[in-house]
């Protein structure tokens, strides 16, 4: 396995046991994460061509897709109230920005996550919940397609570069509650 897949792996996993119970009793259902497909090959069709990270699975039968996005800080340190969205990489790949802008745009029914998640957790051997958010996924992309365009105030995020060159949108939860875009912040013990 690569440090890639053990990483996705090991986000997949806090996603499923930390950061999913958190916002169960609102979302009411179940999750089933898109590596729990039997089918690898379908699995990896559904993540990579549309970005869905997990299947919400409601009580009343219907389904949605979910990106679900976690970063692990050590405990105790501060955390970022974002979401990040990758905006460019130096091979000029598509990135999830640019892939979800079109399917969006496109109105052509492709398959996208409907909900985006980005949860907070802490290093270690038995991580826990800091902070969660989730959001529409086209109201995150409209946030970006503002700051790329100028349109959106200094608050609503900013564009990050990372030592690999790859750049990224940092939306801010505060700017899209302020905005009224659709938010939910999970904290621990609230639920």
């Amino acid at each position: 396995m690569s440090d890639f897949e053990r990483d996705l792996s090991k986000s997949a996993a806090a996603f499923k046991d930390v950061v999913w119970p958190s916002m169960q009793a609102v979302f009411k259902g179940e999750l089933m994460p898109i590596e729990s497909i039997k089918d690898s090959s379908v699995a990896k069709l559904i993540d990579m061509r549309s970005g869905i990270d997990a299947f919400h699975l409601s009580e009343n039968n219907s389904i949605r897709g979910m990106a679900c996005r976690v970063q692990f800080l050590e405990p105790g340190k501060g955390f970022f109230k974002t979401f990040t969205i990758r905006r460019t990489r130096p091979s000029g790949a598509l990135t999830e920005y640019a892939k979800r802008k079109n399917d969006i745009e496109s109105n052509s029914g492709w398959l996208y996550p409907y909900l985006t998640v980005q949860g907070y957790v802490t290093k270690g051997e038995s991580p826990s919940l800091i902070a969660a958010a989730i959001t529409k996924t086209e109201a995150l992309i409209d946030a970006c397609t503002q700051i790329e365009s100028g349109f959106a105030d200094k608050s609503a995020g900013r564009i990050n570069t990372n030592p690999t060159k790859e750049t990224f949108y940092s939306i801010n939860w505060d700017w899209l509650e302020k905005n009224h875009k659709p938010l939910r912040v999970f904290y621990p013990g609230e639920i």
